[in-house]
């Protein structure tokens, strides 16, 4: 496994649960505040893909991300109001 990958799956293991379980139906209800993706998270998350990729290539492993991962991270952003963009 390439190390880009790892990275992706981390992500996704840490963003999970912030996730709701359910999809938000209507105009949001009064409950406590969930914990959010910070901008500083992202921005490492994108810094962190940058070197990994940098590393796999050198290791000849270029390209070895799978797209499904990215849009497992995806969707799990979208459910959590953020955009996540990969290098």
């Amino acid at each position: 496994m390439c190390v880009y990958s790892v990275i992706v799956d981390h992500y996704y293991d840490k963003w999970v649960p912030l996730a709701p379980p359910w999809t938000p139906v209507g105009p949001p209800l009064p409950w406590p505040p969930v914990p959010q993706i910070t901008q500083q998270e992202l921005d490492e998350f994108r810094e962190l893909l940058r070197k990994a990729k940098e590393y796999d290539a050198k290791h000849n492993q270029p390209d070895c991300e799978l797209e499904s991962k990215k849009e497992k991270v995806r969707e799990l952003a979208e459910k959590l109001g953020v955009t996540v963009e990969f290098p």
